[in-house]
């Protein structure tokens, strides 16, 4: 009766100990996994960013070329021009209010 005892506490320890081994084996698996993974998605992101600048200088070009093709060029400048100089007297304005606003204030 010992004897039989014996070898089933020996298989239930070798059980457990192989499927101790198998956990650890598949938690390395995964780890090896996860971390290719990311060294995947690094790459994926780098190409994607690569691809889209790409795209944009192209682009850009592209659209600079149009402008000059369409004859709106020098249109665009004039609008870029008055948007700036809106900007800079909003700006002027803005800080002559400044101080108008704390001399009344002082």
């Amino acid at each position: 009766m010992e004897g039989k005892c014996l070898r089933v506490g020996i298989n239930q320890y070798q059980r457990k100990k192989a499927l101790t081994e198998a956990q650890e084996r598949l938690n390395a698996r995964c780890e090896q996994i996860k971390s290719q993974v990311f060294e995947i998605k690094v790459q994926v992101k780098s190409t994607a960013k690569n691809i889209v600048d790409e795209t944009k200088a192209k682009g850009g070009a592209a659209l600079y070329r149009g402008t000059e093709f369409v004859g709106i060029k020098k249109r665009l400048l004039n609008v870029r021009t008055a948007v700036f100089r809106l900007y800079e007297n909003y700006c002027k304005k803005m800080m002559q209010h400044d101080i108008i606003g704390l001399t009344e204030t002082a």
